[in-house]
């Protein structure tokens, strides 16, 4: 399938665009020919800056530790939220479709999070300047808060309750780029500090959807052999598209 505003190819399925962030109503088959939401103003980047080595070290262990993330979310942790009490008025098909659903905005929410690593450890390297950092960081804080608008769904409170761990990771990266954007403009670590607090959240609430899923699975009528295999298949499939 297509985005809606920007035209580019998306998973089939996705409430939101990685590339510009919209989000999908009714989708089409054939891109359209628009361009993408996001405009910056090149008045608001700031200069280049020297960038002190302390800061950079601090920057690259943010970024290390950020890309652990999805090693660490398909580890079931018993402090995660419950959600096993299920509301006995949904139907195991529509248990089935709320996964598909909630699994496909996982994995894209996680195709952009680690574009922007990937720009995060270029910038740390070296390899992309102050001022592309910034763009880069407008670019991304868009899509991260219409990742999180859209993220706003589910017949029943049990299952808007596990869509808005989603929204806490959305808003998270989202907070992400924009304490990046006050580093760049300071130079200060506190505001550095605040990318790696906003990182720590941002594997919080990847680890409780990791867990919740688990649970949920459960009300799709998977036995447990079934939800092994699938939680392993799902996670090679986000291992490819690391590697693309």
């Amino acid at each position: 399938m297509y985005c809606i505003k920007c035209g580019k190819s998306i998973p089939d399925g996705s409430s939101f665009c990685p590339s510009c962030g919209a989000a999908q109503g009714e989708n089409r088959t054939q891109p359209i020919d628009s361009q993408p939401t996001t405009n910056l103003n090149a008045s608001t980047i700031p200069k280049k800056k020297k960038r002190k080595s302390g800061c950079l070290i601090g920057l690259l262990f943010a970024i290390i530790g950020l890309s652990l993330i999805f090693v660490i979310a398909m580890i079931p942790s018993s402090e995660n939220e419950d959600v096993s009490n299920s509301d006995s008025s949904i139907t195991t098909e529509q248990w089935i479709e709320f996964d598909t659903k909630t699994w496909n905005d996982f994995a894209t929410l996680y195709k952009s999070h680690n574009a922007f690593m990937s720009t995060m450890s270029a910038f740390s390297d070296g390899k992309i300047d102050a001022v592309t950092m910034y763009t880069e960081c407008e670019k991304a804080e868009n899509v991260f808060r219409n990742f999180s608008i859209a993220l706003n769904y589910g017949e029943s409170e049990e299952q808007k309750t596990y869509v808005e761990v989603l929204q806490t990771m959305a808003l998270s990266d989202q907070l992400c780029t924009e304490s990046l954007k006050k580093y760049l403009d300071s130079g200060k670590t506190s505001d550095l500090a605040d990318v790696q607090k906003n990182i720590k959240s941002a594997t919080e609430a990847v680890n409780v959807f990791a867990s919740n899923r688990e649970k949920l699975l459960v009300k799709t009528g998977l036995t447990d052999a079934e939800i092994a295999e699938k939680i392993e298949t799902d996670t090679a499939t986000l291992d490819d598209m690391d590697s693309q």
